[in-house]
């Protein structure tokens, strides 16, 4: 069904491949001078509770740690086993977009190398979040979109759609692609490729794969507009439209060279016509998350296209007396990734990257530095929440462990937020934890609607300590000086007075009713 037959000129896998792998272990053996990821501490806790929607993610996040951690187990590389082979995926496929729009042997090289080592993939491909997978699916899209135009063939719309709701089901970010996409399409000549059966079999297929999320959504009260909202009054607000465009340029810089030349190819060359289309994507993509103020990394994904033109037009253009710009650009990205691969992947200790991160900042640009929040930090956000986390189980544990058994079954553990929850499910085990509780995120689904257990090992300060229980001593705090959640303190609480069980009933109730 469908023509999805690889490119003719397949020689090219001798580059493909070995290229591929190459990235692939460069992802695996940097996982581990780090703690993980507060957000894949999240992720992989979520593994322990399959549904078909959580209150910020689709469900497919869930069934890959559910998955790696049951074949490797509660390991580092069990959560950075699938970004390292999805990441290796994507690269293939990029030179694969490469070889479709008509490139040989060096385009493909070229592509394969601007993937590897831009800053962006670095960095999304070391991480376990919904974001690598996203990526994939764009890059996929992009394959599929270009196999449509060069085989006529409308079977391939059925295979477009179920990515397309394969990729709902990690991150709904794929609706802005997919809404650009077409705007796109109906501008171009190909729009009539759409009137065929297929298209509406597509469509079917694709709506098939997302319901069982969309109808998880409608009975919990859409969780996905609450937190769109929540998003863009803590994080969205803090993004101006300079520092966006900047850091388009920046997570990419690397291969700035590479990507511009594709997207210069692909709007104004005349041999680019039939694609064209892909380049007014880019621009419609760029313009809707500037204009939603969208975090900058939203757009990551259509880069690797604009990287596999340019390869492609740098092979076609630079040839004979040109010829040598081709080797020049090779050399320019060598050049320029190599200095910058610690901003991508976390091969610094924690010291070294800030005093990386000072020079880099005064020479080039602090927007690395810069998080969430709108501040410049010593480290980048992604680095500091990669810092603490079993020194916090640790903490917990030591206390835990001295508890009698019966005082060990009447002791809960509560976090403030899921990186503190997220690190309690993941290290916890080998210290015998049991699962803590929170009412962040889609933990408050877990969390039981009264507490009845009578001691409490307390993450996080709490303003009414004395109003909740009649004893408390602290543990020990997060000493880890790089820490996102330095100076986090933890307590040990007995004797609780009445109003903590019922303080905890209410809001129970109140969050879970968000999502009813």
């Amino acid at each position: 069904m469908g023509d999805l037959r690889l490119p003719s000129r397949i020689n090219s896998w001798w580059i493909i491949i070995p290229i591929a792998l190459i990235g692939m272990i460069i992802h695996i053996i940097s996982k581990g001078l780090y703690d993980l990821h507060r957000d894949e501490l999240l992720y992989a806790s979520l593994g322990d509770h399959l549904a078909w929607g959580y209150a910020t993610v689709p469900p497919s996040i869930a069934f890959f740690a559910a998955v790696a951690r049951g074949i490797f187990g509660d390991t580092t590389f069990a959560i950075g086993f699938f970004p390292a082979v999805i990441g290796a995926v994507s690269l293939i496929f990029t030179c694969l977009i490469a070889k479709e729009l008509g490139g040989r042997n060096w385009a493909v090289f070229i592509t394969g190398l601007s993937f590897l080592l831009t800053t962006a993939s670095l960095r999304i491909f070391s991480l376990f979040q919904p974001v690598c997978f996203d990526v994939f699916y764009w890059i996929f899209s992009c394959y599929l979109i270009i196999r449509l135009i060069n085989s006529r063939d409308p079977k391939i719309w059925i295979y477009l759609f179920i990515v397309w709701g394969l990729a709902f089901l990690n991150k709904y970010m794929i609706v802005f692609f997919v809404i650009s996409f077409f705007v796109a399409f109906f501008l171009s000549p190909h729009r009539k490729l759409i009137r065929s059966w297929y298209f509406l079999i597509g469509m079917l297929a694709g709506f098939i794969i997302i319901l069982p999320n969309v109808m998880w959504q409608i009975t919990h009260g859409f969780p996905v507009i609450h937190h769109m909202s929540e998003l863009r009054d803590t994080q969205l607000v803090n993004v101006d439209p300079g520092s966006f465009l900047l850091m388009q340029v920046m997570m990419n810089f690397p291969v700035l060279i590479i990507w511009v030349f594709g997207v210069v190819y692909l709007l104004f060359f005349k041999t680019a016509r039939p694609y064209r289309f892909i380049g007014y994507l880019f621009i419609l993509i760029i313009a809707t998350f500037l204009l939603l103020k969208g975090k900058h990394y939203y757009t990551v994904g259509i880069y690797p296209v604009l990287m596999a033109a340019g390869g492609f037009a740098a092979e076609k253009y630079f040839s004979g007396k040109t010829a040598f710009l081709k080797y020049v650009m090779v050399a320019l990205v060598i050049i320029i990734s190599l200095p910058l691969v610690p901003v991508g992947l976390p091969v610094l200790k924690p010291d070294k990257m800030v005093k990386y991160g000072h020079v880099f900042s005064e020479y080039l640009s602090p927007e690395f530095l810069k998080w969430e929040d709108g501040e410049i930090h010593s480290l980048p956000q992604d680095y500091a929440d990669m810092q603490g986390w079993e020194e916090l189980v640790r903490i917990v544990a030591s206390k835990y462990q001295t508890l009698s058994d019966e005082e060990k079954d009447s002791c809960v553990i509560f976090t403030e937020n899921y990186g503190e929850a997220g690190a309690l499910y993941f290290y916890g085990k080998k210290y015998g934890l049991p699962e803590p509780l929170s009412f962040h995120e889609s933990l408050i689904f877990w969390a039981p609607d009264r507490l009845t257990a009578d001691k409490l090992i307390k993450v996080g300060e709490t303003d009414d300590m004395d109003q909740l229980v009649n004893n408390y001593e602290l543990i020990g705090t997060i000493t880890n000086p790089y820490a996102r959640e330095y100076g986090l303190p933890v307590y040990y609480c007995w004797n609780p007075k009445p109003a903590l069980y019922q303080i905890y009933a209410e809001k129970v109730k109140r969050y879970k009713n968000r999502y009813k």
